[in-house]
């Protein structure tokens, strides 16, 4: 403000010199009317120009952007208690407000009861495992008896040590083991397969179905304060 009042000054002495001190010009209506013109204008330019690097004003706001807060919630619930006042500071990880938890509690017990479900199956998997494991060990070791005895038969009917009926006999047990082996085998197989733990999850409730599962809580129902990314 100071320097338009300097400038007019400035510019009003120029006017005197050049029109009454010096006399290098006559004054008349016409350069009256041009040096008021050029001097209003200058000031003008000035004014204009102060407004782009250094702003005046008597009263000042500092307006700062809306955040909108969602909670995720997986539906709708009650709001039961607000945890901040208006125009008060947060931090991060300050709980906000805080939501009816029953719907979300029915859904954790349940889901914990699956959880405590799914271990005892996961026992009895584990049992029937390694009850067929103990089977296949005892299929093969009575094949492998079977097989040492239609050995010894095989060599002793030729002899006279024996006769033909009991190396039949072993033959067909022979065959007989080789086939329970496989069975057990292929039952050993099938419930190795049913016991072994997948590698994702379903979480009850939740629109995608191919997803890690973790255990359940209701903290989601308490929305926290965070700071938004900005783009």
């Amino acid at each position: 403000m100071l320097m338009a009042v300097g400038i007019t000054v400035f510019y009003i002495i120029f006017v005197w010199m050049v029109f009454f001190r010096f006399r290098w010009l006559k004054f008349n209506i016409v350069w009256g009317i041009v040096s008021g013109w050029v001097g209003l204008h200058l000031l003008l330019i000035f004014l204009v120009a102060l407004r782009f690097y250094q702003p005046y004003t008597v009263d000042s706001h500092v307006i700062r952007s809306t955040i909108q807060i969602l909670p995720r919630l997986t539906q709708p619930t009650i709001l039961t208690e607000v945890l901040v006042e208006p125009n008060t500071p947060v931090r991060k990880g300050d709980p906000l407000y805080r939501f009816d938890t029953t719907i979300f509690q029915h859904q954790v017990d349940a889901a914990e009861a699956q959880l405590v479900a799914a271990e005892q199956n996961a026992k009895i998997l584990q049992q029937d495992v390694a009850a067929a494991s103990n089977a296949v060990i005892r299929a093969e070791a009575q094949l492998e008896y079977s097989t040492q005895q239609q050995k010894r038969f095989t060599d002793l009917v030729p002899q006279g040590g024996a006769r033909q009926d009991e190396l039949d006999r072993w033959n067909a047990q022979v065959e007989e083991d080789t086939a329970a082996v496989a069975e057990a085998k292929e039952i050993s197989r099938r419930r190795s397969s049913r016991s072994a733990p997948p590698s994702t999850a379903s979480i009850p409730g939740s629109p995608r179905r191919a997803r890690s599962w973790r255990r359940p809580s209701i903290s989601s129902a308490t929305p926290r304060w965070s700071r938004p990314r900005t783009e």
